[in-house]
């Protein structure tokens, strides 16, 4: 009987020693995410859009929002066409065009409420005072 309860306590013991580890290294972990963290919010402190994003912007800026939602709506027709033709692997691709069209959309108009030309016209506006 005393010999099953030491090896009980052995085992006890290692898996105290096991979960003290396993705790060590999760509060390392912490701390090396913090100082990412960290870094990474002092890498831009001006907030201010990259020349690509800028580029990128200033022309899907140009496009009106109704292009890609009449694009995804063709796309789903296209689709339904050629799912009632019988080319069902064409159809399926070009069904899943939708949602990236609907995505572009949805970019083009956070760049036009948000991004840098939401800048630019107010410095516009404010010229023309």
């Amino acid at each position: 009987m005393q010999r099953v309860h030491a090896k009980s306590n052995g085992i006890v013991t290692k898996a105290e020693s096991l979960r003290d580890n396993v705790i060590e290294s999760v509060k390392e972990k912490v701390e090396s995410v913090k100082e990412r963290i960290e870094k990474a919010r002092d890498f831009n402190p001006q907030r201010r859009e990259g020349k690509v994003a800028t580029a990128i912007e200033s022309q899907t800026a140009r496009i009106p929002s109704d292009v890609f939602l009449w694009t995804s709506l063709g796309a789903l027709a296209a689709s339904l066409t050629l799912k009632v033709l019988k080319k069902d692997h064409i159809a399926l691709f070009v069904g899943q065009w939708a949602a990236p069209f609907l995505i572009m959309g949805l970019y083009n108009k956070l760049v036009k409420v948000g991004g840098h030309d939401q800048k630019k016209s107010l410095r516009a506006a404010k010229a023309r005072r």
